[in-house]
């Protein structure tokens, strides 16, 4: 899966999301990685994510990282871009 992000601040970027499969290996791995590609800026920034039917969090770098978000996914209303919040945000599978 693809995200393409862009915020009003100039910050623009691309994150696909996966199970990665290196190259010796014949099963993709059990955590569903992101990979955060910033073309406003050249970084690139690597997330671990869960996901389940109530919350979805992830973790910069790896699951012990103190730097992560998690949201309950019934209580959390997500922005909408026809209200104006300078997000465009497409994604593909």
């Amino acid at each position: 899966m693809t995200l393409h992000h862009e915020e009003d601040t100039g910050v623009k970027g691309l994150m696909i999301l996966g199970h990665e499969k290196g190259w010796e290996e014949t099963e993709p791995g059990k955590d569903l990685v992101g990979h955060w590609f910033e073309s406003s800026t050249g970084y690139h920034y690597k997330y671990f994510w869960e996901v389940d039917d109530h919350t979805v969090q992830f973790w910069l770098n790896d699951k012990q990282s103190n730097m992560s978000f998690r949201a309950n996914l019934a209580k959390t209303a997500l922005p909408s871009p026809a209200h104006g919040n300078g997000r465009a945000v497409a994604i593909t599978s």
